[in-house]
């Protein structure tokens, strides 16, 4: 249902701000008779139905959204028809509300941890002028500069913890609520291998291939450890580059020389012994320390090809005018959708003994997306992190639902209740990708214990709303621009 004229116009408070107002038409019985007197009329906060002793209440419940600024108009949240409803949308709506609660004071308590890290980062340019703070809605305002106070980090073992005699020049920063943040380490090398004369103007390595790149893609989403990921990419720019000059091969399996130098100097690839670092569903030496490793992870590349391609088809769909698939009520491709794409590709990887799972497919695809490594740009990209059973973002939306609901959470009410958290704090227009992350990291104290690592000479990068990606170069203070290879494809297109 639409209306033309804004809803609040039609009451009588001076300012009525952004509300949530339940229009409801209604029929009423007492007794078990028609009750038509004096109805229940639309209403802020008035339990009409409960003055006249009703005991069934049949009720075309729609609820709205209403803005402030009257330019904007309502926007239809829910349209239902229920019997009883008193009871029925009171208990439920209580219960979500109890939930988006409990978690938006987790958030929040989180956003003032990460703040206060931010308090220490003193972004200073090139021309040595201090910056305004940043915070963690603002965390794009951020820049890197040869300038900051930078720290040696001493890379240890995962397992034995012993000295590697390696280090990095970095900051460590309370894990922010944006995987953007976090994954700039990996897409900053990914670029560098991709484009080599990006930061080194007379490189002359051959740049990675899409296959390569896809390789690259698959050792990132099961890192932990970006530091210990910068220094393995470090060496293998450094040897690869040294060989290629002396007329020697580039390496053609970076994830292989990846995979091989990470477990000769840090015992593993996935940067810890913690139980996150596990990664039980890929035996890795099994399958890739083997002569015909390389074949198994041909395999694996082709399958990721195949789910990229596939997360495209399922974006046109959802970006034609109109759109080819039922969007949520707020414009998203459903969780269920989504989530069916990511159970049928794991179902293929089970003939190579591997299972990616859902959390690092979704964490190929945001990286994909940064780098656009096949991955179109469109704000439906943000529709493909959600929270996943068993993991952190959805154990904290578990731990707030009451009993009963704990065992079975649909996908509306996640959706509902992650639009409720934004609600609660002020993010007009959420991403799942962003508040997903949000959920993940305000759970249980995990931002007090975990953090970023932000390495000197790491470029920034980001998502924006639209899905394209965006770079800051290191030393660079104001200006994000587009992706290089992105707006080059797009040149060579309009010249062809």
């Amino acid at each position: 249902m639409q209306t033309e004229i804004p809803l609040q116009w039609h009451f009588t408070a001076e300012e009525l701000g952004n509300e949530i107002v339940t229009l409801l038409i209604t029929w009423l019985t007492v007794d078990g008779n028609p009750f038509v007197e004096n109805g229940v009329l639309g209403h802020l906060d008035l339990q009409n139905s409960k003055r006249w002793s009703c005991d069934i209440t049949g009720v075309l419940n729609m609820i709205f959204k209403v803005m402030t600024e009257r330019s904007k108009k309502p926007e239809l949240l829910s349209l239902k028809f229920i019997l009883n409803s008193r009871t029925m949308i009171g208990e439920q709506h209580m219960k979500h509300l109890k939930a988006v609660d409990g978690i938006s004071e987790a958030w929040i308590s989180c956003a003032e941890h990460i703040d206060s890290g931010f308090d220490d980062l003193h972004m200073i340019s090139c021309s040595g002028m201090k910056e305004s703070k940043v915070s963690w809605r603002t965390w794009t305002s951020m820049f890197l500069s040869s300038q900051m106070q930078w720290t040696q980090m001493d890379l240890t073992a995962s397992k034995s913890k012993k000295k590697t005699g390696r280090f990095v020049d970095c900051m460590r920063l309370p894990t922010g609520l944006s995987r953007d943040l976090w994954l700039c380490p990996a897409i900053h090398w990914h670029c560098q291998f991709t484009e080599p004369k990006m930061s080194v103007c007379d490189s002359t390595r051959l740049p990675f291939d899409l296959n390569q790149q896809l390789e690259l893609a698959l050792v990132v989403s099961h890192q932990q450890s970006f530091a210990n990921f910068w220094s393995i990419c470090e060496e293998m720019w450094n040897e690869a580059g040294k060989e290629n000059e002396g007329g020697g091969k580039e390496d053609k399996h970076p994830f292989l020389e990846h995979l091989q130098l990470s477990y000769k100097h840090f015992d593993a690839m996935t940067g810890g012994d913690f139980p996150w670092c596990n990664c039980p569903g890929v035996p890795f030496k099994e399958l890739f320390f083997m002569e015909d490793g390389h074949k198994k992870l041909k395999c694996m590349i082709e399958l990721l090809t195949t789910v990229l391609n596939e997360v495209n088809d399922l974006i046109d769909s959802a970006s034609s005018d109109p759109p080819q698939i039922a969007l949520t009520k707020h414009g998203k491709i459903p969780i269920s959708m989504v989530r069916a794409l990511m159970l049928k590709t794991n179902k293929s990887f089970k003939h190579l003994k591997a299972e990616m799972g859902e959390f690092r497919l979704m964490i190929v695809i945001q990286h994909c997306a940064l780098c656009q490594l096949m991955i179109q740009p469109s704000l439906c990209i943000h529709d493909f992190l959600y929270p996943v059973p068993k993991l952190a973002s959805m154990n904290h939306i578990v731990s707030k639902l009451p009993a009963e609901e704990k065992a079975n959470v649909d996908n509306d009410t996640i959706d509902e209740i992650v639009a409720g958290a934004a609600d609660v704090l002020g993010i007009e227009d959420w991403w799942r990708s962003n508040m997903e992350t949000g959920f993940c990291e305000s759970f249980n104290g995990r931002s007090e214990t975990r953090f970023d690592v932000i390495i000197k000479g790491m470029w920034l990068f980001h998502l924006n709303k639209n899905g394209d990606a965006k770079i800051k170069p290191y030393n660079e203070q104001d200006i994000w621009e587009d992706t290089l290879f992105w707006t080059k494809k797009r040149a060579d297109k309009a010249k062809n």
